[in-house]
């Protein structure tokens, strides 16, 4: 039986931070105590650390080219301190559910779940999320830039079908008539370049797509969950709906907090064109605050380009990867430690099933663990093996140590079903 003793370190909750001792066994957080002592197989001195739960995340992988794709993306959310990964499930009849489960054991570094991604609905779609609900898949998403799939009796009828099977509906909420209309109209100006991006993507596409699937949904009261969330008129409604106590819930995106579209102006501004676009400055500031009040209930790195635009001028992307995720908001200084915790661990654990057992030091919790050293300088480093926790460990292995991932060879990849 595998034991670690972590002593002295500072631990992280959502609502408050405790110095305290923690006993690792067979995977698992056994104890939890200001002072433990005893002998035990490792000890580890976490004086001067802070310890946190891993973070849970979302990528989506092209599954044709999977394993080398899921290795590279999940090595790099493990640097970052995601210790599990949501990953796409197409529902496609020719894309088997072990098939892509077996793929991701073999490949995936991170711990692993699945979110259904759906692009119609239909006789054999219902049948798909059955089978994903069964096997513990909560999440199903589309995206409304989708339509004329979706029309709204199709997505009631999704709804309705996701209420009963006790699923979440995961929307990318945007008005697809006004985003054509203004996007060919722009393109017969001949203004279609990046400056131009935000005015194809309005706020407004956004407030009516939200608004109208909150009004449907009153009929059904099936979970919605927003993603992302980007302006300040949506913010607004979201406050409402959950004042009212509708079920939704928001998700928005480093991008969106860290940029406004004033890098529009700029002259390499391509790999600035996200789904949906940077917004105000305003918008921006109201991102945060809506974090930090609980508007936003999760935070993620993953983001959208729009096609044809990413990396067209430079091959850095601009924004910060699932490595650079957790350091980006801890020197933002606009969080909390405990605000961060919340967005990037217990809420997406909470919301989709996987809570106590991902998202929170607690006994019988899984043993997922990040040291961080807050006051250590973090280098800018070209090695891949690189993380910036001192120390990252994925139900009590070590993943991390002294801030450098052992090699792809040490998988941990293992599937977690949500706990109903």
């Amino acid at each position: 039986m595998s034991e670690i003793l972590i002593k002295n370190g500072q631990l992280i909750y959502p609502g408050r931070t405790e110095k305290a001792d923690i006993l690792i066994q067979d995977e698992k957080i056994s104890r939890i105590a200001p002072t433990l002592s005893g002998s035990y197989e490792h000890i580890i001195d976490a004086t001067g650390k802070y310890i946190l739960p891993g973070f849970i995340d979302y990528a989506s992988i092209a599954w044709d080219s999977a394993p080398e794709t899921l290795t590279s993306i999940s090595q790099t959310a493990l640097n970052g301190g995601i210790t599990t990964l949501f990953l796409n499930l197409p529902a496609d009849p020719k894309q088997d559910i072990d098939r892509i489960e077996s793929l991701a054991v073999q490949s995936c570094r991170t711990d692993f779940s699945f979110h259904g991604t759906l692009t119609h609905f239909s006789a054999l779609t219902a049948d798909f999320l059955k089978d994903c609900v069964q096997k513990g898949i909560l999440g199903f998403h589309i995206s409304l830039l989708n339509e004329p799939e979706w029309s709204d009796g199709r997505i009631l009828a999704l709804l309705w079908q996701l209420k009963q099977l006790g699923g979440t509906l995961m929307v990318h909420a945007e008005n697809k008539g006004l985003v054509d209309f203004l996007t060919n109209r722009l393109q017969k100006l001949h203004k279609d370049g990046p400056s131009f991006h935000p005015y194809t993507h309005p706020a407004e596409a956004e407030l009516e797509a939200v608004t109208r699937l909150i009004t449907l949904n009153q009929f059904v009261e099936c979970p919605l969950y927003f993603t992302p969330v980007t302006t300040t008129q949506t913010l607004q409604l979201l406050q409402m709906a959950k004042q009212n106590k509708f079920p939704v819930f928001a998700e928005s995106r480093l991008p969106y907090l860290l940029f406004n579209q004033s890098v529009y102006e700029q002259e390499e501004a391509g790999p600035f064109c996200l789904i949906p676009s940077l917004r105000s400055k305003a918008d921006q500031q109201a991102l945060w605050e809506a974090v930090r009040e609980g508007t936003i209930d999760v935070l993620s790195a993953h983001y959208e380009y729009k096609e044809g635009t990413k990396n067209t001028v430079s091959n850095r992307e601009p924004f910060p990867d699932f490595s650079r995720f957790f350091t980006s908001l801890f020197f933002s200084k606009k969080l909390s430690m405990n605000q961060i915790i919340r967005t990037v661990s217990e809420e997406p654990a909470r919301l989709f099933g996987l809570f106590p057992r991902k998202g929170i030091l607690r006994k019988d919790s899984d043993a997922d663990l990040l040291l961080f050293e807050p006051h250590r300088p973090i280098p800018e480093s070209k090695e891949k093996l690189y993380s910036p926790f001192h120390s990252v460990l994925i139900r009590g292995r070590w993943m991390v140590k002294e801030h450098l991932a052992f090699p792809s060879g040490h998988s941990a990849g293992k599937f977690i079903p949500a706990l109903f």
